[in-house]
């Protein structure tokens, strides 16, 4: 068999499974197994395959037809221009949480401590992905990354690494985690944020990540209540607070933010045109 007609029984595999993306799961699975880049996949097109490749293919195949997360099967995944280490224990980045960096990133110039290196505090923060990116592309930060359970903290350390970011990871609960926090300029967070009723509709992807990275309660909002609380004494004057939050979230997060003494509060929307970022800023005069 070749490459191109293994390809072709995968997607095809994929797609009796009722897999919308089933032409770009194959082809990146293939392209993984054979250890190559998907964009090189059609010069390979007539070359013949392994009897060992075609098994591991359909093995992967087998797996992803039954909704086990692509990302983990491939071992990582791209998030804004960094490469992640993923796999059960730790959030899948995800292109919504790249519009949080985009606004992080813009904001920065403005923050106080910038022209001596801000300091970043980034919560939550399972892969790693929005730490490392703030420390890439804000230059001369000095960035905390917090995370509570040990098995997303191993990928924080090892993205840190593979990134070559200078992080700080600290295994803590971030409820907990203000009483040792550093001032800062900036703290980010993207906390669990689905609700009871959003839980139990998950796609069955979803269900493979860890629950509590996304499971908040009834109302979804237990998370932003307390992190707007207890870390407004942590912003430096003029600093801000950073959070990602669910679609219909905005009002709501909102209220919570100005009700805690922010000022400037805005939400973003990502680029399906969701609600998707929280700002908002210590009172400079606070």
């Amino acid at each position: 068999m070749v490459v191109a007609e293994l390809q072709r029984r995968g997607a095809e595999l994929l797609r009796r499974a009722g897999l919308e993306d089933a032409a770009f799961d194959a082809r990146q699975l293939l392209a993984h197994v054979l250890h190559t880049g998907s964009a090189q996949l059609p010069l390979w097109g007539d070359q013949p395959v392994t009897e060992g490749q075609q098994a591991r293919y359909l093995q992967l195949i087998g797996r992803r037809a039954r909704r086990y997360p692509l990302q983990y099967l491939l071992g990582s995944w791209p998030f804004y221009d960094g490469e992640y280490l993923v796999g059960e224990g730790v959030l899948i980045p995800r292109p919504d949480t790249e519009r949080l960096c985009e606004i992080a990133i813009e904001l920065a110039p403005v923050l106080p401590g910038y022209s001596a290196g801000p300091a970043i505090c980034d919560l939550c923060s399972g892969s790693g992905c929005i730490a490392v990116t703030l420390q890439k592309h804000i230059p001369g930060s000095h960035v905390t990354a917090v995370e509570k359970s040990p098995a997303a903290f191993r990928y924080l350390q090892k993205n840190i690494a593979l990134n070559g970011a200078d992080v700080q990871p600290v295994l803590a609960d971030v409820l907990g985690y203000e009483h040792r926090c550093p001032p800062c300029s900036l703290i980010t967070a993207n906390p669990p944020y689905i609700t009871a009723a959003e839980m139990a509709a998950l796609q069955p992807e979803v269900c493979y990540e860890p629950a509590m990275a996304l499971a908040a309660g009834a109302d979804g909002l237990g998370f932003y209540r307390a992190i707007a609380r207890r870390y407004l004494p942590c912003l430096l004057p003029g600093g801000a607070l950073i959070l990602e939050i669910g679609a219909s979230q905005g009002p709501a997060v909102t209220e919570i933010l100005k009700n805690c003494g922010y000022s400037g509060v805005f939400i973003a929307r990502d680029y399906a045109q969701n609600d998707r970022v929280a700002v908002a800023r210590r009172p400079a005069a606070g």
